[in-house]
């Protein structure tokens, strides 16, 4: 049903699906508002709203369903409403990055850091937050980050033992000049982006397992740390970088 015309409207919230678990509503541009689906679609287990750019408010119930897997919230630009509470025990993959107009979305995911130890992909808007919660490093089952609108790299992240199976990591439109060093602090990570980290001046030593870098719109990256990194990336990593 992506790209539809659909509404969740009083119509639809008599409706009840109690065996569906794989919901996309995807680019729809009539969604304002997600219901209460405790009763709609109490065993849903994905829920896409990708780029459901009227979309305001997350019923708070949604923070509550147990079987949720997979829950993307991408590029919701007025999205200003989530749960407050994130009891999801089975979520595997939340996707809440492109959310502009959302100020109490990582407040909201830090406060119910304790539910969400089974995590596997995270991708996050870090506008507006001073500091991440140490307590981030419970997520120990974390294969995937992406961070967008950070302006340092997490004090909370520059720890042993942090991620210690964090296999990407993506820094996207963010001000971070350098960063510490992430051959130590994530030996497993097979995957390093940056996408338009205008001020990123230089990175450190990959990890030995590195096999994707890909540096995008990053201007300030100096001569010394291109040609550093030159003599320590395999000549496969050399070409699809094209670093020069």
């Amino acid at each position: 049903m992506q790209q539809s015309h659909i509404k969740l409207d009083e119509h639809f919230e008599r409706c009840r699906f109690e065996t569906l678990t794989y919901m996309n509503l995807s680019y729809c541009k009539n969604i304002t508002k997600v219901p209460d689906l405790s009763l709609i679609a109490p065993n849903i287990k994905a829920l896409h709203f990708y780029a459901c750019i009227n979309l305001v408010e997350v019923h708070q119930s949604i923070g509550l369903l147990e079987e949720l897997k997979c829950w993307n919230l991408s590029e919701c630009q007025n999205l200003r409403i989530i749960p407050r509470n994130l009891k999801l025990k089975s979520l595997k993959e939340f996707f809440i990055d492109g959310c502009q107009s959302l100020e109490q979305g990582t407040e909201a995911l830090f406060s119910s850091i304790g539910y969400l130890i089974g995590l596997h992909e995270l991708y996050i808007n870090l506008k507006n937050v001073k500091e991440v919660p140490s307590s981030i490093s419970i997520l120990k089952n974390l294969r995937r980050l992406g961070m967008e609108d950070c302006d340092n790299f997490p004090k909370a992240m520059d720890t042993p033992d942090c991620f210690p199976k964090l296999e990407m990591l993506g820094f996207y439109h963010s001000n971070i000049t350098i960063l510490p060093e992430i051959n130590i602090r994530f030996p497993k990570l097979k995957w390093l982006l940056f996408h338009y980290c205008w001020k990123l001046r230089e990175i450190p030593m990959p990890p030995p397992h590195l096999e994707d870098l890909y540096t995008v719109g990053c201007g300030s990256l100096d001569s010394h740390s291109r040609r550093r990194l030159l003599s320590q990336v395999s000549p496969f990593l050399i070409e699809r970088n094209n670093f020069v």
